[in-house]
C-alpha cells in the first residue's frame, strides 16, 4: 500500500544516514521502524532471557521476528 506523510527534513536525513550505513532502502527501515512500534505494545515473555540483549532493539526485533515465525508454524493440535 502505498501512503504519503510529511516528515521532517532533519529527521529524513537521519532515516537516509542509517539506510545508507546498513545499505538498505529509506523504506526498509521506515516498515522496519513501524513494526518495532506495533510489536512492541505486545508483551515478549522471551526477553527477559536475553539479559545484555534486552537494551539493543534491532537484536530484540530480529529474535523477536524469528520467533514470530518459527512459532506461527506450530499446530497447537500437535503441540499437545
Amino acid at each position: 500500500m502505498k501512503t504519503t506523510i510529511d516528515i521532517p527534513d532533519a529527521l529524513y536525513g537521519m532515516v537516509k544516514g542509517v539506510a545508507a550505513a546498513r545499505g538498505i532502502s529509506v523504506r526498509s527501515v521506515v516498515v522496519q521502524s513501524l513494526e518495532r512500534t506495533v510489536h512492541n505494545t505486545e508483551k515478549r515473555p522471551w526477553l527477559s532471557s536475553f539479559g545484555i540483549m534486552a537494551g539493543e532493539s534491532d537484536g530484540v526485533y530480529e529474535v523477536d521476528a524469528t520467533i514470530r515465525r518459527d512459532l506461527s508454524t506450530i499446530d497447537p493440535e500437535e503441540w499437545m
